[in-house]
C-alpha cells in the first residue's frame, strides 16, 4: 500500500490519486492519449499500457524492469503450459519460486538476515537492500500474475497470446498500486475490446472517486493528526490517549486502503473498465471471522483459489474453513 503523503494537495509527481499532480497531469494526459486514438483496439492499449509505466514511473523509475521482468515470466510459463500441458507442474513451480522469491527479497530478505544474525549473536550488518526500497504494488501485481498462471495450468484460462494486452492486466494504473486483484478471466477479456464508458459513467463512478477522497484525505489523515504522535511518544500519552490510538489508527488503514480501492473503481469506470469491490464495511462486522471476511475480499479469494484450495485437497478441512 503506498505511503500516504504529508498533505493534500501532494508535492512532486504523485501516484496518488488525491494529489493534485495526478488530476492535473497524468489523468489528463490519459483521456488525451485515450480520445487521439480512439476506435484502434491496439492503439488504445498501447496508449493505457504507456499511461500504466508512466504513472509507475512516477513513482520510482527504477522498479519499472523489474515490472516488465515479473509480467514477462508469467506470460512466457503460461505460453508454455498451453503448449506443454504435461509438464505444467514444473512451469507453475517455476511461477511460484521466481515470484515469491522477488517478493520475499525486496519485503522481508533484510527483516530475516537481521533477525538471524542476532540469534547467532553476530553484530547487525548493513541493510543490503535498505536502500533500494520496496517496489510499490509488488505484493498486488505479483499476486496477480501468479493467480493468472495457475489458472491456465488448472485449465480454466486459456495463455494470452497478445503480450501488449497481457501488460496492460498487470500493469492497468487504476489497481496497480493498492488493488484489487484482478482475475485473468476478468480483467484480460476486457483488453480484447473496445469498451466505451456507459452513458451515466460519470454518475455512477463519480461517486466512487468522491467516496475515495474523502476516505483517504480526510478520514485517514484527519486520525493520523490523533495516531502519529501517540505512536511516536507513546510515554507521552496516558492509557486512555493510546487505546484511543489504537482504535483510530483501524479506521485510518481502513480509511486508507479503501478510499484508494474505491477511487480505483472509479478510474476505471471512467475507462470503460469495470474492477472487483474490495471492501464490504468490515468496521460493521460483529465478529473478528466476519471482519475478515468483509476486509480486502480480492486477497481472500485469491488466499481461498490458490492457497487453501490446494491446502484442502491436501490435508482436508481444518481452522481455516471458518474464513472462507
Amino acid at each position: 500500500m503506498p505511503r500516504v503523503p504529508a498533505g493534500f494537495p501532494g508535492g512532486a509527481l504523485s501516484l496518488q490519486f488525491d494529489s493534485w499532480s495526478f488530476w492535473l497531469v497524468l489523468w489528463p494526459a490519459t483521456l488525451a492519449a485515450l480520445w487521439i486514438v480512439s476506435g484502434r483496439l491496439v492503439m488504445r492499449n498501447a496508449a493505457l499500457l504507456v499511461a500504466s509505466y508512466s504513472f509507475y514511473a512516477a513513482w520510482d523509475m527504477r522498479f519499472l524492469a523489474l515490472l516488465l521482468f515479473s509480467s514477462l515470466v508469467d506470460y512466457t510459463l503460461a505460453r508454455m503450459i498451453e503448449a506443454r500441458p504435461s509438464q505444467r507442474r514444473r512451469f507453475v513451480l517455476i511461477s511460484i519460486v521466481v515470484n515469491l522469491g522477488i517478493l520475499f527479497t525486496f519485503k522481508y530478505f533484510n527483516f530475516f538476515l537481521a533477525e538471524l544474525r542476532s540469534l547467532l549473536g553476530l553484530p547487525p550488518a548493513p541493510s543490503l537492500l535498505i536502500d533500494i526500497g520496496v517496489p510499490a504494488g509488488l505484493s498486488f501485481y505479483t499476486f496477480q500474475t501468479l493467480g493468472y498462471t495457475i489458472d491456465v495450468a488448472r485449465g480454466k484460462l486459456k495463455a494470452e497470446a497478445s503480450l501488449l494486452r497481457y501488460c496492460c492486466f498487470v500493469s492497468f494504473f487504476p489497481q496497480l498500486m493498492a488493488g484489487p486483484i484482478e482475475r485473468g478471466r476478468d480483467l484480460l477479456p476486457q483488453f480484447a475490446s473496445l469498451r466505451r464508458p456507459e452513458a451515466d459513467a460519470l454518475e455512477r463512478y463519480g461517486w466512487w472517486i468522491v467516496w475515495g477522497v474523502f476516505l483517504k484525505a480526510f478520514v485517514a489523515r484527519g486520525c493520523s493528526y490523533f495516531v502519529d504522535p501517540c505512536f511516536r511518544d507513546p510515554s507521552a500519552c496516558d492509557a486512555t490517549a493510546l487505546v484511543a490510538a489504537q482504535g483510530f489508527f483501524v479506521v485510518q488503514l481502513y480509511a486508507d486502503f479503501a478510499g484508494y480501492s474505491a477511487m480505483a473503481i472509479g478510474l476505471a469506470g471512467l475507462l470503460g473498465f469495470r474492477l472487483s469491490e474490495n471492501f464490504n464495511s468490515p468496521l460493521l462486522a460483529r465478529s473478528v471471522v466476519e471482519f475478515l471476511k468483509r476486509w480486502h475480499l480480492t486477497l481472500t479469494r485469491w488466499l481461498r483459489d490458490y492457497v487453501f484450495y490446494y491446502v484442502h485437497r491436501r490435508f482436508g478441512r481444518g481452522p481455516w474453513a471458518l474464513f472462507f
